[in-house]
């Protein structure tokens, strides 16, 4: 099993926002499955803290440029929002739900991405560098297809440098990926 969405630069972190505080991304990232190519792709993100244990969050992914059998193949599309809750600091819960169109097939998909995030400097929250552990799931289906998967990662964001830059590395049981994210605001 892997995951479509294994391959996004991962934007979450495991604080959460103020209430009216709005955080603004993009990223990219290189990834794929074991027996297929790599392929790159771009994203973008956007959070608002909307109380003191909520915030809602919309991500945009275009992935997946590349040649196939000496053919280009066109790109998978995925845009995906939903809730993200905390009530304990530093181990926030997500469910976004969103569409995703994929390059092998003509129906786009409903998409459900279930994730959970675990910080691993709790109560060091003035360092300069952050660490999170992530788990996602996906379940998507269309009326012709199914597909679900697992996978995991770590994230190391800057919390000293401008744009607060993030580098992610996902894996997944046959495939896994890079990525790169920085706020814009």
């Amino acid at each position: 099993m892997s995951s479509c969405t294994a391959y996004l630069p991962e934007f979450h972190r495991a604080e959460m926002l103020d209430v009216g505080e709005n955080r603004g991304s993009v990223g990219a990232y290189y990834g794929g499955h074991i027996d297929d190519q790599l392929v790159p792709g771009v994203a973008a993100f956007y959070s608002v803290g909307v109380t003191e244990h909520r915030e809602w969050s919309t991500v945009a992914s275009l992935g997946r440029f590349s040649l196939r059998n000496g053919e280009f193949m066109a790109p998978d599309i995925l845009v995906a929002t939903g809730p993200k809750w905390s009530h304990r600091e530093g181990m926030p819960r997500i469910i976004p739900v969103g569409i995703f169109q994929s390059w092998y097939s003509d129906d786009p998909a409903m998409l459900l991405m279930p994730a959970a995030y675990f910080e691993l400097y709790p109560n060091r929250h003035q360092k300069r560098w952050a660490g999170t552990v992530f788990l996602r799931s996906e379940v998507m289906f269309s009326d012709s297809w199914r597909w679900y998967g697992i996978m995991g990662g770590f994230k190391v964001e800057s919390k000293h440098l401008p744009w607060h830059p993030a580098i992610n590395f996902n894996a997944s049981p046959v495939g896994g990926a890079v990525g790169y994210a920085m706020d814009l605001f």
